[in-house]
């Protein structure tokens, strides 16, 4: 980022230098974490049955496009939401969206 003299008087230094600084400041922010209270649960099982499944009915359906669909309004809003597998731990979620879901899902109890 110095000049071919050795110089740091560019102004790719001086852009190298403030990234830096910037970055020596997110150190604050290590290892905190957001709890979401909203998650959507990718199924890999379900998203291969909805690609390989055949009739008329079936055609167009596109898994992880509605998975992104569903995501969006969340991240658009602010709104933390998780994206988690078919086995995971359900407890301390408030909304589970399960998008194309074709298996019955175990009972939800969702916390007021």
């Amino acid at each position: 980022m110095v000049d071919h003299a050795g110089g740091e008087h560019t102004r790719i230094f001086q852009d190298v230098a403030r990234l830096g600084a910037s970055l020596a400041r997110l150190g604050r922010i290590t290892g905190t974490r957001t709890l979401a209270q909203a998650a959507i649960i990718l199924d890999w099982d379900n998203k291969w049955a909805v690609e390989n499944a055949q009739g008329p009915r079936n055609g167009g359906l596109h898994y992880e496009q509605t998975l992104y669909e569903h995501y969006r309004p969340f991240w658009e809003h602010g709104v933390a939401a998780d994206i988690i597998g078919s086995d995971s731990d359900l407890a301390g979620y408030r909304l589970i969206v399960a998008p194309m879901r074709t298996v019955s899902m175990r009972a939800v109890r969702l916390l007021p």
